[in-house]
């Protein structure tokens, strides 16, 4: 590992620093990466290598795909630490703490980041080879279907068949006092799902799938087994983990309380029944919001007019009384 507090002087340093680390990783004999490192890397992306390095080693596989995708997509400015914590390559320098919604939307992914099962949701699900592709999150005043512009929705991903796709979220969920406001924890579901939109698009290579989660889902695993299987043998698992994880950060103490306090009801009808609130039932209904569309959904949860069913009624009590009081001040 590289020590600079060694050095004499910082400029020196950074510069030594510079050759030591790609020697150590073996990449200095890259004429190309050596070049875009030493003359073409922007100062960021050395100072945040350089302070990562300092506690800990970067492997070399990770600064040489980093590299690679720094040299080969110029378009995109890619954040190293943000990339380090994810499971893929981002570049989010279109937002930033300036306005109300950037602050709020940079908080929940880093929250999200810290969280061990963030990378895990999608390289055990999706990736035996954990490979790498770029994500480029943008803020959008509104966000509209791609297959429907007259539907606006909380966000969307756009893939062109190659690694760099666009998770686009809406202004509207991020904003307080919109009819489309969100809970943190319900943006860091947003997040999270047009992550497993990106996933989807490519391990499928096909961006013709439908723009909407529920039609992706339904074009890659066709069937109610294969979406079941999906669905509740692997993405609602690690879902739940992950927002355990990072439910203090997203919720507030008196939000917790207030929910806890809840009485929730299994069912309605004929017998109204009852028993507390139950975190992990709460994030599992909050993962399976956005999903209603799918058949595995359905069959679960049948909402029959003009009657839902008690499942129903339960799912969707659980994630109104999550979005009513978990951001309470």
């Amino acid at each position: 590992m590289i020590n600079c507090n060694s050095a004499k002087s910082g400029d020196i340093c950074g510069a030594q620093f510079s050759i030591e680390l790609f020697a150590e990783r073996g990449l200095n004999k890259d004429a190309a990466k050596k070049n875009w490192w030493e003359h073409i890397a922007s100062p960021k992306i050395k100072a945040d290598i350089e302070k990562y390095s300092k506690y800990s080693d970067v492997t070399k596989d990770f600064l040489d795909q980093f590299a690679t995708q720094c040299m080969d997509n110029p378009q995109l400015t890619l954040d190293f630490f943000s990339s380090l914590n994810s499971p893929y390559n981002v570049d989010k320098s279109t937002i930033t703490d300036a306005t109300p919604e950037g602050k709020k939307f940079n908080e929940v992914y880093d929250s999200l980041t810290k969280s061990l099962e963030f990378k895990r949701l999608f390289l055990d699900i999706f990736d035996e080879n954990k490979t790498r592709f770029n994500v480029k999150f943008e803020i959008a005043d509104h966000v509209y279907d791609h297959n429907d512009p007259t539907k606006e929705v909380n966000g969307n991903t756009t893939y062109d068949g190659t690694p760099n796709l666009v998770i686009t979220i809406s202004k509207q969920i991020l904003a307080t006092g919109t009819a489309m406001s969100k809970t943190r924890i319900e943006i860091a579901k947003t997040i999270l799902h047009e992550c497993i939109h990106a996933y989807l698009y490519v391990k499928k290579n096909n961006p013709n799938l439908g723009m909407d989660i529920a039609d992706v889902v339904k074009a890659q695993y066709p069937t109610y087994s294969e979406q079941h299987e999906f669905m509740y043998d692997h993405m609602l698992p690690i879902m739940i983990r992950v927002f355990s994880d990072m439910r203090n950060a997203v919720t507030s103490p008196a939000g917790r309380a207030a929910v806890e306090g809840l009485n929730m009801h299994p069912t309605t009808t004929p017998v109204l029944t009852s028993e507390p609130w139950n975190w992990n039932k709460y994030f599992k209904f909050l993962s399976l919001k956005g999903l209603e569309g799918t058949p595995c959904f359905q069959q679960d949860f049948p909402n029959p007019e003009p009657d839902s069913s008690n499942e129903f009624r339960f799912f969707n009590f659980y994630v109104n009384q999550g979005h009513n009081y978990l951001d309470m001040p």
